[in-house]
């Protein structure tokens, strides 16, 4: 299996990005009730309230987003929707089938260097893609995958 494209990888990424997203709205839709409620209602219960939502909507997001970017593509064989989409999918250098592991520390991997950079590792890591002869990016090289066109 050859490694996929600049352009299909890129796409994809975008795709991924705008579902995850999404998903980050929607389950952060009670803090943007509750802060509303609030509004209205100024009370010392309300603070009470709002608390409990911060803590269930920072849960719910965090279950949701790694839901969408480790479990299913552990359960779609290396694909998130995206990938599916544009008919790529996770595979080891070797080119077996990525363990949960390996999904699970891209995913890590890639969220710790997003926040400690300010995003500037989006830029670096697309850089790293253009360059490579094999199109892969530093998280490829950190955990041995590779994205391939299926």
């Amino acid at each position: 299996m050859s490694n996929t494209s600049f352009s299909k990888r890129a796409a994809q990424t975008i795709f991924d990005s705008l579902m995850q997203l999404s998903i980050l709205c929607i389950s952060m839709s009670p803090l943007y009730i509750t802060s509303i409620y609030m509004q209205i209602y100024p009370d010392a219960i309300s603070y009470l309230v709002f608390g409990l939502v911060i803590i269930f909507s920072v849960i719910l997001t965090l279950i949701s987003i790694l839901l969408y970017a480790v479990y299913l593509p552990f359960k779609m064989h290396g694909a998130t929707l995206g990938m599916r989409l544009f008919k790529t999918k996770f595979l080891t250098f070797d080119n077996h089938e990525v363990s949960l592991q390996v999904i699970f520390t891209r995913f890590a991997l890639r969220l710790i260097f997003i926040f400690l950079s300010f995003g500037i590792s989006l830029i670096v890591d697309f850089i790293i893609i253009l360059g490579s002869e094999k199109h892969l990016s530093f998280y490829d090289y950190l955990t041995n995958s590779k994205i391939v066109d299926i």
